[in-house]
């Protein structure tokens, strides 16, 4: 057994929250990953569901994805965004 600051320095989680402050935590996270184009987060989720899902082939879930992800618009939104250095407008297209 580790405590929740071994964990951390171990890379195991990616943040330790206070008892008690756990929901503003995860509402905070939440506010970021909505930054996200949308399908790219179904597509994250669908991946790591995958991983969960003994019938199914997580690394070939995770490469159709991509795939997938890589050919929307807003894939192509994010990377002029980037390129422009601006916040991208994500239409979930």
């Amino acid at each position: 057994m580790i405590d929740a600051q071994e964990a951390l320095r171990l890379g195991l989680v990616n943040a330790v929250t206070p008892a008690g402050e756990e929901i503003s935590a995860a509402k905070a996270m939440l506010k970021k990953i909505a930054t996200k184009g949308p399908v790219a987060i179904a597509k994250v989720i669908e991946s790591v569901n995958a991983y969960f899902d003994t019938s199914a082939d997580g690394f070939l879930t995770e490469v159709h994805a991509f795939g997938v992800a890589a050919s929307t618009r807003d894939f192509r939104e994010g990377a002029a965004a980037f390129v422009e250095k601006r916040k991208p407008d994500f239409k979930g297209e």
